[in-house]
């Protein structure tokens, strides 16, 4: 994918302007991967609570059921703080990205020979800069917090089906998985048109803005206060018309992945309830596959986001 490669083009260049984004990436990346494994333990422990509940002589030894209870506990807060820690770590790494990128955009801005800039529409050069800048932290963000997390949580959640729920039932949530996988990256290629649209309805009133603020004298002068109202109009018709049909675009193509999540998550269900019922899997068993899908759900969203951005963001930095 070419933005993948632009992106990891973009990022050799942004970490020689600052060297302490390397450090902050490896942060990143370690606590993601930590949260995924905390992710993945809270089902887990909850399958555990329950099957130990019901067990016939459970209540004979309250200090297990106690003990195993609080662990689900701890497991559950941790996951819970990390939501947060996220945040936290995330702070300094989009701040980084943003001052190296608009480092990085001025350094190159530079170099270019005046005649070109004088040239250039300044609202629709500012606009793209913009995005440009911005478009690095949220990629970053993209990669570290959603991608590289689904790509742990698939591996490793499916090895965990594996080894405590067998064959069958590992082979049912890798399928569901990969079709998760599928229709992500397939609606994704399906919002282009969407993006287009809102880049240009923003385009729009960045260039009016830019040429109208630097011809306020002009305006004044000739008293044209009329007809700048019935322009300054008709460019918020035009934004408002693209803007609605990018929403439009991207809304629809959502809620069609949205459907096909509640499909898998259906399947996911009615095969662990049938488990249960023919005594090949426990209640706790069914827990673990729920929590496990439910767990996977938001991240494969964040992922169709993700990819969204990734597809997206270089068009402005082009």
């Amino acid at each position: 994918m070419n933005f993948i490669e632009d992106y990891f083009f973009f990022f050799k260049k942004v970490c020689n302007v600052n060297n302490g984004l390397k450090r902050v990436f490896t942060i990143n990346v370690v606590f993601a991967f930590l949260f995924v494994i905390v992710t993945l333990s809270v089902p887990f422990a909850l399958k555990i609570t329950v099957d130990t509940l019901s067990r016939p002589n459970s209540l004979e030894n309250g200090y297990e059921i106690l003990g195993i209870v609080s662990l689900y506990c701890i497991i559950w807060t941790a996951n819970q703080i990390l939501q947060w820690v996220r945040t936290l770590l995330s702070a300094p790494l989009i701040a980084k990205c943003d001052a190296a990128s608009q480092i990085l955009l001025y350094l190159h801005l530079i170099k270019i020979r005046y005649e070109k800039i004088k040239a250039m529409d300044i609202g629709l050069l500012y606009a793209t800069i913009t995005r440009c800048r911005t478009a690095f932290s949220a990629l970053s963000f993209s990669f570290l917090w959603a991608v590289i997390p689904v790509i742990f949580q698939v591996i490793l959640g499916s090895l965990l089906i594996f080894i405590v729920l067998g064959t069958i039932s590992g082979i049912i949530m890798l399928v569901s998985v990969i079709v998760l996988f599928i229709s992500s990256l397939y609606y994704f290629s399906k919002t282009t048109h969407a993006h287009l649209q809102s880049f240009e309805a923003q385009n729009i009133l960045s260039v009016h803005f830019n040429e109208k603020i630097s011809s306020t004298i002009e305006i004044k002068t000739n008293d044209s206060w009329l007809r700048e109202c019935q322009l300054v109009k008709d460019v918020s018709e035009q934004y408002h018309d693209k803007m609605v049909k990018s929403s439009k675009g991207l809304s629809f193509t959502l809620i069609i992945q949205s459907a096909i999540a509640g499909i898998v998550f259906t399947v996911i269900h009615l095969c662990s309830a049938w488990f249960v019922y023919t005594k090949s899997m426990s209640v706790g068993d069914f827990i673990l596959m729920s929590g496990y899908i439910v767990s996977l759900m938001a991240p494969f969203n964040a992922l169709a986001a993700s990819f969204s951005d990734l597809k997206k963001k270089p068009s402005g930095a082009s």
